[in-house]
């Protein structure tokens, strides 16, 4: 047999399915970013708005600042339209799914250990990417505050068990095949 990499996630209590509220939602995994509005109603209840943008190839091999702005523009036009009505008057939280091997010694931190999935971003390997992210959309006057970075395979784990307590696994098969297990 042969070795399976692993990297620990860190999540550290399960949902209940009882937890509500409001929270908005960056899925970066390869050819597009989603960005989400959803609304937990607890009973494993939940409903969701969301807007997807296609990530262009000279952004998938470029600059750092390239896809970081890229990604920034993407919630930024959906925070324009999703809370046009709204006045914000304290940054927004955001939790960032990141679907790359990164190692995280945080809930806000993910250190990019390498690209996949067509990915070679200049200057990210190696680095932290939510203090990337938080730049773009602090230097556009984004009021978004990146709080929380987690795995696709984990972030399903956890959104399944919400909807369905007895979820033991979190699988991917997309771009990239994944999954995560407590």
């Amino acid at each position: 047999g042969g070795n399976i990499p692993m990297i620990p996630g860190w999540v550290m209590d399960f949902p209940t399915g009882k937890e509500t509220g409001e929270y908005l939602a960056l899925d970066f995994g390869g050819t597009n970013i989603r960005v989400v509005k959803v609304t937990l109603l607890g009973n494993s209840k939940f409903t969701f708005i969301n807007d997807k943008f296609s990530i262009p190839d000279d952004i998938r091999t470029g600059k750092s600042d390239d896809l970081w702005n890229f990604i920034a523009n993407g919630v930024g036009k959906f925070i324009e339209k999703e809370f046009k009505d709204t006045e914000i008057n304290e940054k927004l939280v955001m939790g960032f799914t990141f679907s790359y091997p990164a190692s995280q010694s945080a809930i806000n931190q993910g250190v990019l250990q390498r690209w996949t999935k067509g990915f070679d971003v200049d200057d990210v390997e190696g680095n932290d990417v939510v203090p990337m992210l938080q730049k773009a959309l602090d230097d556009k006057s984004i009021p978004v505050e990146v709080t929380a970075l987690i795995n696709d395979t984990t972030g399903t784990l956890v959104a399944s068990m919400y909807t369905h307590p007895d979820t033991i696994m979190g699988l991917i098969f997309g771009t990239g095949v994944n999954g995560a297990y407590y």
